[in-house]
C-alpha cells in the first residue's frame, strides 16, 4: 500500500509542475472526436496531427499491477495503452491513449489506474477509423498529470445491436459518438439473445475473437484486444480461459466500442465484461450420409444425432 501512494504521490508532482509550464492546449475528447450526425463519411479529427493536453478517466489499467505484475492488459504489441472516457460522461468523450515506448517511464503512464483522472499530454493520431492520443516520449518523455480519484468507473451505455445499423442493414456511422466509449451490448424483447458465431481459434495474436448477433443477420466483432479475452497460450492472461463456442446464447457483453474498415467491434477489457452463458451450443454427433460416395443426380439421406 506505501508502495501505491508513494507512486501516486510522484505522479501528483511531477504532472503539477508540469500543468505550470505547458505550452499545449488543454483540450477535451469531445473536441477531438465530436462529428456532426450529418457527416456520412469518416473524416480524420479536426486537431490531427497538434499536440494537445486531454483529461480523461481511465477505463482499463495499462499494467496488471505496475507494482507486482507488470504483464500489460491490452494488446499493442511491443506499445502499451489504454482508453480513456471524461471524467462528465459525456458523449464523444472516448478516446485511446497509446504509448509507442513501453520503456519510457518518465512518462508515468505505466502507474495510471481505473477509476482515476489523468492529464495526458500527446499528438492526435488517426489510426484507421479511431483517433489516438500518442503519447509524447521523445526528444523528453512529459509525464500524465494525476487530477482526481473517482470511485468507480464509469457505468456503460446500455445499446443493442439493432442500433449499429441502419434499417437497410448498412453500417450506422451516428453510432459514433459512442466510439472509444464504454457500453454495453444487451437483448431486446424481439431478440433476447445475443448468439455467438465466428470464433477464432489458433495461437495467434487474435485467436480468442468472436462475432455477436441478435438472430436478425446483422453482427459486430467481439475483439480480443485485452488479453483477459486472448487465447493463444503467449497472449493470454487466462491459461483455462476457453471462449464461448459458436451459437452460444449470451446474455450481455460490455466492453470498449471501436470500428474498423466498417464494422463495428466491442472490446471487453476484464473477465466481467462477458455476461453469463444463457444456452450452450448443441452437441452433434454421429454425422453420416448415405450413400457414402454420391454418384451424379442421387437423392442423399445424411442422419446425426443432436443433443441440446
Amino acid at each position: 500500500m506505501k508502495v501505491k501512494w508513494l507512486l501516486v504521490v510522484i505522479l501528483l508532482m511531477a504532472g503539477y509542475m508540469f500543468g505550470q509550464t505547458s505550452p499545449y492546449p488543454l483540450v477535451s475528447a469531445h473536441d477531438i472526436n465530436y462529428m456532426p450526425d450529418s457527416t456520412t463519411a469518416w473524416p480524420n479529427s479536426p486537431l490531427a496531427g497538434d499536440t494537445v493536453r486531454v483529461r480523461g478517466s481511465v477505463i482499463c489499467r495499462p499494467l496488471i499491477d505496475p507494482a507486482n505484475d507488470r504483464r500489460a492488459i491490452m494488446y499493442f504489441g511491443a506499445a502499451i495503452g489504454t482508453y480513456i472516457q471524461s471524467a462528465e460522461d459525456s458523449l464523444w468523450s472516448g478516446l485511446n491513449i497509446y504509448q509507442a515506448d513501453s520503456t519510457a517511464y518518465a512518462t508515468g503512464f505505466d502507474l495510471c489506474d481505473t477509476a482515476s483522472t489523468y492529464e495526458f499530454t500527446g499528438v492526435v493520431t488517426p489510426y484507421g477509423q479511431a483517433t489516438e492520443l500518442e503519447l509524447v516520449t521523445v526528444p523528453v518523455p512529459i509525464p500524465v498529470n494525476l487530477i482526481s480519484q473517482e470511485s468507480k468507473r464509469p457505468d456503460p451505455y446500455i445499446l443493442t445491436l439493432d442500433s449499429c445499423f441502419n434499417a437497410d442493414g448498412s453500417f450506422n456511422v451516428k453510432l459514433r459518438k459512442y466510439l472509444g466509449m464504454y457500453v454495453k451490448f444487451v437483448g431486446t424483447d424481439t431478440h433476447p439473445n445475443l448468439i455467438t458465431s465466428n470464433l477464432i481459434t489458433g495461437s495467434g495474436s487474435t485467436a480468442g475473437g468472436f462475432k455477436i448477433d441478435n438472430g436478425n443477420g446483422n453482427m459486430i466483432q467481439v475483439y480480443a484486444q485485452s488479453k483477459y479475452f486472448k487465447w493463444g497460450a503467449g497472449y493470454t492472461l487466462r491459461p483455462n480461459y476457453i471462449p464461448p463456442g459458436n451459437g452460444t446464447y449470451l446474455s450481455y457483453v460490455s466492453g470498449l466500442l471501436e470500428a474498423y474498415a466498417n464494422t463495428w467491434e466491442i472490446v471487453p477489457l476484464y473477465p466481467s465484461d462477458l455476461g453469463p452463458i444463457l444456452v450452450s451450443p448443441p452437441t452433434i454427433l454421429n454425422c453420416k450420409r448415405d450413400p457414402g460416395v454420391v454418384p451424379p443426380s442421387t437423392p442423399v439421406t445424411v442422419t446425426c444425432t443432436v443433443i441440446g
